[in-house]
């Protein structure tokens, strides 16, 4: 495979020039960010409800139901090992030619009994263009970071899964949706109607880098200085760890040098 590997010197200097435009914007009393949202705005999938995740996430935790509208919903994930790589998938997700502009974004997993640390997500509505997107980026990836960096496709959200884990299989077994729910949604949708409509929240400019962007950069790093991952070191000074940051399994560097070498 010819590839044309991202350096960790390149993303140095993209994220020491970005902080060194941005940071005097930065408001030090707001906690830190630790998501990038690219592509699409979660809210203009197409019949999405106006409220988005929030109010899917709601519907579940209230009702004990998973919202038809979630059935649908396939993410093609990507795991950095490193905060390195994590910058990496990054420019990955710029360089990025989807049909579809998916939303896309890179995160720190920071929930409660979800296990993990580095995230890369699409968004996609149907299992099969979940896959071509997979196989797109499993490619992209193994070109500009290392192939050890694995890809796959989930259904839905974590949360639902933990509760109802027949949600997250495909084919034969999986759980299907309960028309009975269709009532239960049908008065949440009448709750949240008096709701105001919410703002569309920052989305990410490939090659433009915001103060919200640099905060979430900036959240990156303070989260791999918390879990233990020294490979922060190579793009940023030291930094004081999170006070309120646990994972359910302890953080294992790679044992392999191409993680954060080149």
């Amino acid at each position: 495979m010819e590839t044309n590997l991202i350096s960790s010197e390149t993303v140095k200097k993209l994220f020491q020039e970005t902080w060194r435009q941005q940071s005097k914007y930065y408001d030090y009393r707001k906690p830190l960010f630790t998501q990038m949202f690219m592509g699409q705005h979660p809210l203009a999938w197409k019949d999405q409800h106006p409220h988005g995740c929030e109010r899917h996430l709601s519907t579940f935790e209230r009702y004990n139901i998973i919202p038809e509208y979630c059935f649908s919903c396939y993410k093609v994930l990507a795991e950095p090992r490193t905060v390195v790589e994590l910058f990496k998938l990054m420019l990955v997700f710029e360089r990025m030619t989807l049909e579809q502009d998916n939303t896309r974004k890179c995160m720190t997993e920071n929930r409660p009994g979800v296990e993990g640390a580095y995230k890369g997500i699409i968004y996609s509505r149907s299992l099969t263009e979940a896959q071509g997107i997979a196989e797109k980026l499993a490619e992209l990836i193994g070109k500009n970071i290392s192939n050890k960096v694995p890809v796959t496709i989930k259904r839905g959200c974590s949360e639902y899964v933990a509760r109802f884990p027949y949600y997250a299989l495909s084919g034969t077994g999986t759980l299907e949706y309960n028309p009975r729910w269709r009532e239960i949604e049908h008065s949440v949708n009448v709750q949240w109607s008096s709701r105001p409509t919410p703002a569309p929240g920052h989305i990410h400019q490939p090659g433009i880098y915001t103060a919200e962007d640099a905060q979430a950069m900036m959240g990156w790093l303070k989260y791999a200085a918390t879990i233990g991952d020294a490979s922060y070191r190579k793009i940023s000074w030291p930094l004081q760890p999170f006070h309120n940051v646990t994972r359910p399994t302890p953080y294992t560097p790679p044992a392999d040098d191409e993680a954060d070498g080149n």
